[in-house]
């Protein structure tokens, strides 16, 4: 059912345009950067104001300016810079470290799709921050990952946290579509989506509390 549910999704950011799909690509970044920026509170890790950059960068991109440069900075930097993303192995059995991995790669290809307009880059963010929802669900309510995979399919798929999660990401395509391409109009739409979007994105929180 999931594999099904972002093929769907997938299907649906191919009909977007350009600014459509990089604000669909921004506003999960940014749902997904309170993940890092916890995750860098509580450990003594990370560089949350690269990522903070990279929402700057983006949104930049989306109005309109030719950025090109800074972007490519960023992308190198989270690529070739250790203490930006956690390695899972120095923090072992910790969710959150992985949840602030995947904010480091969503980032990263949503990054990536701004310089190379290439539809892969932007599926990925969708696919990384569906997966983080699974990842904190699974570990949250002791899931058993060795069960029967239809049954583990069966009891992901289930879940009231990643069903919210495919109808977060569908809501966002369908509101994104409704824009057009005026940029102005991106930018009200966009800070009119963060307020809500943030509400959605503290799931470390619930690992330190």
């Amino acid at each position: 059912m999931i594999n099904e549910v972002a093929k769907n999704i997938n299907n649906k950011l191919n009909e977007l345009n350009y600014n459509q799909s990089l604000t669909f690509g921004y506003l999960l970044c940014k749902k997904l950067f309170s993940d890092y920026a916890l995750f860098c509170e509580f450990e003594d890790f990370g560089k949350p104001d690269i990522l903070y950059s990279g929402l700057i960068a983006l949104r930049k991109r989306i109005l309109g300016f030719n950025n090109d440069k800074q972007i490519d900075r960023l992308i190198t930097d989270l690529w070739e810079d250790e203490d930006i993303t956690p390695d899972t192995d120095d923090f072992p059995g910790n969710i959150a470290a992985s949840l602030a991995l995947n904010s480091v790669s969503a980032m990263y290809h949503s990054l990536k799709y701004a310089n190379t307009k290439k539809t892969e880059f932007i599926e990925k963010v969708s696919e990384l921050s569906l997966e983080s929802v699974i990842m904190f669900f699974v570990v949250d309510n002791n899931i058993n990952q060795n069960m029967p995979k239809e049954d583990y399919n069966k009891v992901i798929s289930n879940s009231i946290l990643v069903q919210s999660e495919i109808q977060l990401q569908r809501n966002l395509i369908e509101k994104i579509q409704t824009i057009g391409q005026t940029t102005q109009r991106f930018y009200t739409k966009i800070r009119t989506s963060e307020n809500k979007l943030v509400e959605n994105s503290l799931y470390s929180q619930f690992v330190y509390t």
